[in-house]
């Protein structure tokens, strides 16, 4: 019986041209990217060549093979199945620029090519500074903190129309504009060159099925309720207005999944909740939003996982994945929050990921 043999080396993509001995020198290459954007990379390269009417010395120190010089823009893509061409197909799994370079020689006499790379959100965390947004909406004020940038006009349609009033204290423009974002429960990547912000709860970037014993080689869930509440609110005050803001958490939409909520399995704990006071808000839009986004973050969490599968580019943050044959109570569809995209030559490629899911199907049936 026959077996497919499956491509699993990466191509390293320098301005729409793939260098052969770019690539034919891949030692290895790791890309990892996580809620909030700024992912990044490592690249490992042999670094010893044939020149011709030199013969053999490093490889990457002349001008014809220099490629990849700080701040140059490229992209690394990983062979994926297709199934309808029945062939494997390049996907992007990481865009941004050379950020660091680094010379490796040890005593084996093989010396090493180290390039790292940021994706096209490292402009943001290279700009830090103190500043007030005030009588601004909430798009107005996302846009002027990417202004500059070549992610300058984000995609940030859901984002509402209300007033804000926010103070960037010693931050960097990255830091400031994750820590808004994270209190409207949104997500901010860069999808196709362009920074996209979506509500957490409605991003979906595909839908992988991953069993165990065939494309999930190990995998460790857990359903806890340490840091389960069942009941979130808020108080604040409207220094406009003048009158106290309270808010409950009223949540409809926690992500993939199906099963109970961890507030059904808190009952022998008698009363839980988690109450914020002098919270930010200065609306009462304001307060429920950040309530909600308190709870969603928590109430997303009761159940996570980590796990590492047979290399799929596919699995990325925001994507939806449908873990199964780990028992009926914890296989279900999970939220998929950090990526690790690694291939060596000795061990091939692999995909560690780490997921959450704010359901658990704890009752094992008769």
């Amino acid at each position: 019986m026959s077996r497919r043999l499956t491509h699993t080396r990466p191509t390293i993509d320098v301005a729409g041209a793939q260098p052969d001995m770019l690539n034919d020198m891949i030692r290895e290459v790791t890309v990892i990217e996580g809620e909030g954007g700024l992912a990044h990379v490592e690249l490992r390269f042999d670094n010893t060549a044939i020149h011709g009417g030199v013969g053999v010395d490093f490889a990457f120190e002349y001008e014809d093979t220099d490629v990849l010089r700080l701040g140059t823009a490229f992209r690394v893509l990983f062979p994926a199945r297709d199934a309808e061409l029945d062939e494997d197909t390049p996907r992007e799994v990481f865009s941004g620029r050379v950020s660091a370079i680094e010379f490796i020689a040890g005593e084996d006499g093989m010396p090493e090519m180290v390039v790292m790379g940021e994706d096209l959100l490292m402009p943001l965390r290279m700009r830090r500074r103190t500043r007030s947004f005030e009588g601004k909406a909430l798009k107005e004020m996302v846009a002027d903190i990417v202004a500059g940038t070549d992610l300058s006009s984000p995609v940030s349609d859901y984002l509402s129309d209300v007033i804000v009033m926010r103070h960037q204290m010693d931050q960097s423009d990255l830091a400031f504009l994750r820590s808004v974002l994270s209190d409207w429960d949104a997500d901010v990547q860069v999808v196709d060159n362009k920074m996209q912000i979506s509500p957490r709860a409605d991003i979906q970037r595909g839908e992988i099925t991953l069993r165990w014993g065939e494309h999930l080689d190990d995998v460790r869930a857990c359903a806890d309720l340490a840091h389960q509440r069942g009941a979130f609110s808020l108080a604040a005050y409207d220094h406009i207005q003048g009158k106290a803001l309270s808010a409950t958490a009223d949540l409809t939409a926690l992500g993939p999944g199906s099963g109970r909520q961890a507030t059904e399995y808190l009952e022998n704990f008698g009363e839980t909740l988690c109450h914020l006071a002098a919270g930010k808000a200065t609306t009462q839009e304001e307060a429920q939003g950040l309530i909600n986004a308190e709870a969603a973050r928590a109430m997303r969490r009761f159940v996570t996982a980590l796990g590492t599968a047979k290399g799929n580019p596919e699995i990325r943050v925001g994507a939806h994945l449908a873990l199964e044959g780990i028992g009926a109570r914890f296989s279900n569809t999970y939220y998929c929050t950090k990526a690790r995209h690694h291939f060596s030559r000795s061990t091939g490629y692999a995909t560690e990921f780490e997921a959450e899911c704010a359901y658990f199907k704890g009752e094992i049936a008769a």
